[in-house]
């Protein structure tokens, strides 16, 4: 599993949140939204505006009530989110440990947390990194390694198990009907647990039909209605950020009081193999 650990970082790294902002005029400086709703994007969600970084809209609207969707990056020079920092405080406050993982700690305000953790007499800091960090002196123990290295021995003193990376994603297939007509199409959609869209295929292709639905919504028009119960066999293409391969998934067309049916998709990176479970109708 450590070896994974990489593959996986990269792919979270892209895996890169938009939150939406009603206060446009607050976008420069960063402060939580007045009304937020996040988004995880299984893919590059950073700005295409050339003007400046600190612009953080990522040209996307929100699904729900078409606000602007900001990139949740921080850029140097500017700050925080000051809920979370006020509670990383709070805590460091109270803390009786504080242990460090892979961070120089030379970016402020966030190396201040620790600090204070290592200055408080009766508490321990704990540090690894590999490389030295401007509070090495307050350390408790300071040790020279990778997280990883760390943490698989850590657990392993304690007896945990370190519970497998699963990827899991949730989709929607449902049946409707096109304006002014009676031929139906098939909509295939991710969503959030929540049931708002989440984007992380490519492409949609129905097994014996030679075209490939590429954009969201992923429509796919039927020339002829199918018979009720006819299973159709799709094949989901997603992005690949942790080497996903295609998936192939059945929907039963036509049953009675129901024409949408929800899957829990779960993808575990180690065996390559993915699981599709009929979650909901």
């Amino acid at each position: 599993m450590a070896n994974l650990a990489p593959k996986v970082a990269e792919a979270e790294r892209e895996e890169l949140a938009e939150v939406l902002d009603k206060k446009v005029d607050a976008l420069p400086e960063l402060r939580w939204p007045t009304q937020k709703k996040w988004y995880i994007a299984d893919f590059r969600a950073v700005s295409t505006y050339e003007k400046s970084i600190h612009d953080h809209r990522t040209g996307r609207k929100c699904a729900l009530c078409g606000g602007p969707l900001l990139d949740t990056i921080i850029n140097f020079g500017e700050n925080l989110f000051e809920e979370p920092l006020r509670l990383a405080r709070q805590h460091a406050d109270k803390a009786d440990l504080c242990l460090v993982l892979g961070s120089s700690l030379t970016v402020s305000p966030s190396n201040e947390i620790p600090e204070t953790v290592g200055g408080k007499r009766g508490a321990k800091l704990a540090i690894c990194n590999l490389q030295s960090t401007p509070i090495d002196r307050l350390a408790d123990i300071r040790v020279f390694a990778k997280a990883d290295d760390l943490m698989i021995r850590v657990m392993a003193k304690l007896a945990l198990p370190i519970s497998p990376f699963i990827l899991r994603r949730r989709l929607v297939i449902r049946v409707e009907t096109g304006a002014g007509e009676q031929r139906q199409q098939l909509v295939v959609q991710g969503i959030d647990i929540d049931g708002t869209p989440a984007t992380f295929l490519q492409s949609v292709r129905l097994d014996y039909n030679r075209r490939v639905a590429r954009s969201e919504p992923f429509i796919i028009n039927f020339r002829n209605n199918p018979e009720p119960k006819t299973r159709l066999k799709l094949e989901l293409e997603f992005m690949g950020h942790y080497g996903e391969p295609n998936l192939e998934v059945e929907y039963i067309y036509g049953i009675v009081g129901s024409t949408e049916t929800h899957y829990l998709l779960e993808y575990n990176p180690v065996d390559g193999d993915w699981t599709a479970i009929d979650s909901k109708r």
